[in-house]
């Protein structure tokens, strides 16, 4: 059921009036809410929309912003793709309303400009991972927009991002990810000595120049191999970053890893890695990819491993200190509580503070392939667990949607994707945006994970 503001609000009113009150001073009574179940609030479409856009393939939220990959799309030419921009209260209030579609100055057809999106704050980051530059075919770049650049709530591109040492077939940002001033990048098939073996790039606002994004650190594995694609999967928060190889080889054939970079490691504003995390289970399978997708958020890392017991999937928290100061440590393997073979949980992950959401595309709740995702909470179940708490699909579901191909979380506001959606055409793709009521309207949002300073894992 999708729930509209004004009514929403009276709800929470008349269900506070009965109980959950506490006595405060004066004989006030306090708000005592601990969250509710997340509400489905709006669903997300192309405008305009058509067949083969795959809007929904990448989607990311920041505060009151949403955005949202269409790298289909063929309004500026064939196959160069677009982004679009939603904010919570254009329109109305909990309206979700587009109020900008993004394209490349440069675009051209078949980039895929949008197969990949970030947002923090007033900046976003769209990867197009086939743009190409002059002999270098697929070499790929990345666009940074600003808000009210180009006038008041416009969004105008202020930077083209391309790598240092760019290459024909590297496919720089195939994935993007960013934190305040920092942009990371990843570009999984780079040959950096190895075939493959994959990078992710990492851009500092001011690098250079006043506004400017200038590189600042091209990251590699510490073992890396041919085949491994790091970058396949990036993300980013403050003094953190964390990089998905899925095709990494541990003790089995692509059991897949995922590495963290720390700032400041290897000297002022130097990036190096901190950590390696693989999964001990995953060491006796063939082909679990672990790192297919990648989230963090202070000092919480996710990891997650589609392919797990024949395509079930499977997610798994790491957590900075566990197991010793400064080590990440794993301290949960998450699993939805009714995924089976195929579901493919884990294809998307994302996290924000204490809440971790996990795409299974392909799970078929009544409806072939028609997908879900799946929510769980820190704490759930007892100190330091992580507990299942909902799990969402769509209203309209229907059979082939693969909702849960994307999935995005910051503070009470998630946002998942299915682009496979055929409501303007076959795989022309939509999104949802989910909430929880109780928080957002009577304690408000929690501080965005794009802040490194609300981000000190302790």
């Amino acid at each position: 059921m999708r729930v509209k503001r004004p009514l929403l609000v009276l709800l929470l009113i008349l269900l506070f009036a009965g109980s959950n009150g506490a006595a405060g001073s004066a004989g006030t009574s306090v708000p005592q809410f601990v969250g509710a179940a997340f509400l489905e609030f709006e669903k997300l479409a192309p405008s305009p929309g058509a067949s083969q856009d795959f809007f929904g393939y990448s989607v990311a939220v920041s505060g009151h912003f949403a955005i949202v990959g269409a790298y289909g799309d063929d309004q500026a030419a064939n196959g160069a793709g677009a982004a679009y921009l939603f904010n919570e209260i254009e329109g109305g209030p909990s309206n979700w309303g587009q109020i900008e579609k993004l394209f490349a100055s440069d675009i051209a057809s078949g980039d895929q400009f949008g197969y990949s999106v970030a947002i923090s704050g007033d900046t976003a980051v769209v990867g197009a991972n086939h743009a190409d530059a002059p002999g270098l075919a697929s070499s790929g770049a990345a666009y940074v927009f600003a808000r009210n650049q180009g006038g008041t709530d416009n969004w105008g591109q202020v930077k083209k991002l391309t790598a240092s040492d760019r290459a024909a077939d590297d496919q720089f940002g195939y994935s993007v990810a960013i934190s305040g001033d920092t942009v990371v990048v990843g570009s999984p098939w780079d040959d950096d000595g190895y075939s493959n073996s994959g990078s992710a790039y990492v851009f500092q606002r001011d690098k250079d120049g006043a506004d400017n994004w200038g590189q600042v650190e091209k990251l590699t594995a510490s073992d890396a191999a041919a085949l491994d694609h790091l970058g396949f999967s990036v993300a980013i928060s403050g003094d953190f970053v964390v990089a998905g190889a899925p095709w990494n080889t541990n003790s089995k054939a692509n059991a897949g890893a995922a590495y963290v970079f720390g700032r400041d490691k290897n000297g002022t504003d130097k990036w190096g890695q901190v950590a390696k995390l693989f999964a001990t289970d995953l060491t006796v399978s063939v082909g679990d990819y672990l790192g297919w997708s990648v989230a963090i958020s202070g000092g919480t890392a996710v990891a997650g491993a589609y392919h797990y017991v024949t395509d079930t999937g499977a997610a798994y928290v790491f957590e900075r200190h566990q197991g010793g100061l400064d080590n990440w440590g794993q301290v949960a393997r998450l699993i939805g509580s009714d995924t089976v073979a195929n579901d493919q949980f884990g294809w998307s992950v994302a996290v924000s503070g204490d809440r971790v959401i996990a795409g299974a595309h392909h799970d078929e709740d009544g409806l072939n392939d028609s997908g879900s995702a799946y929510l769980f909470q820190r704490d759930r179940g007892g100190a330091n667990n992580w507990g299942e708490t909902q799990k969402l699909t769509a209203s309209d579901a229907a059979a082939d949607d693969w909702f849960g191909g994307a999935v995005a979380v910051a503070g009470t506001t998630a946002v998942v994707g299915a682009y496979a959606n055929d409501d303007a055409g076959s795989f022309s793709g939509s999104a949802y945006v989910f909430g929880d009521p109780f928080l957002k309207f009577f304690r408000g949002d929690p501080p965005d994970d794009a802040s490194p300073s609300d981000e000190s894992p302790g």
